[in-house]
């Protein structure tokens, strides 16, 4: 029965994993979107030689949201690497109870 409980929380585990690193994906193509739109305005501002980058309020937005979510990548890393420590530790736990509950006892016959 304690297979079957291990074998469950294992699979819950892992449901919750892939849709951490879907939401982790999601989050990547947002930064990339991001740093495409901040590297463009860079470029024009390097382009024109003229005003400041601090002034450009579309700038400064697009910095500290790709700032918010390289935090929320961080986290979503480290949830992962989480849960991964916990679908380890349920592996070792599986094996280890199916080696210990699996036994040949050999017995003389008189």
């Amino acid at each position: 029965m304690t297979f079957l409980a291990s074998a469950c929380s294992k699979t819950l585990l892992k449901l919750q994993k892939s849709q951490i690193e879907y939401q982790k994906q999601i989050i990547m193509f947002r930064i990339n979107t991001v740093g495409k739109e901040v590297d463009a305005i860079e470029a024009q501002y390097d382009s024109d030689s003229e005003g400041d980058l601090e002034d450009n309020l579309y700038y400064q937005q697009l910095r500290r949201m790709s700032e918010t979510l390289e935090t929320q990548n961080s986290g979503f890393e480290d949830q992962i690497s989480l849960l991964d420590q916990e679908i380890n530790a349920l592996n070792t736990l599986t094996t280890n109870g199916i080696k210990s509950s699996c036994g040949l006892t050999l017995s003389g016959g008189s």
